[in-house]
């Protein structure tokens, strides 16, 4: 879908969520963070449980939009 997106919206930016880190991984961040390599995208983890990286996410979010304009 990331290559359907990039054909309507060439310059449309992406970062990859680890999410629910208060849980037992089954994606080691590791891994979260080569596929952010991969994809020359920003990584954070959040727990939407606990709250613990929302306020990254949401900074990361507003940088990437203001990065567009």
């Amino acid at each position: 879908w990331r290559d359907e997106v990039l054909e309507a919206l060439p310059r449309q930016p992406f970062m990859v969520v680890g999410n629910k880190i208060d849980l037992d991984r089954s994606v080691s961040s590791a891994l979260g963070r080569k596929a952010a390599a991969y994809f020359e995208a920003p990584y954070v983890e959040t727990s939407a449980l606990t709250g613990e990286g929302v306020p990254d996410l949401f900074e990361t979010l507003a940088i990437l939009a203001l990065q567009l304009g």
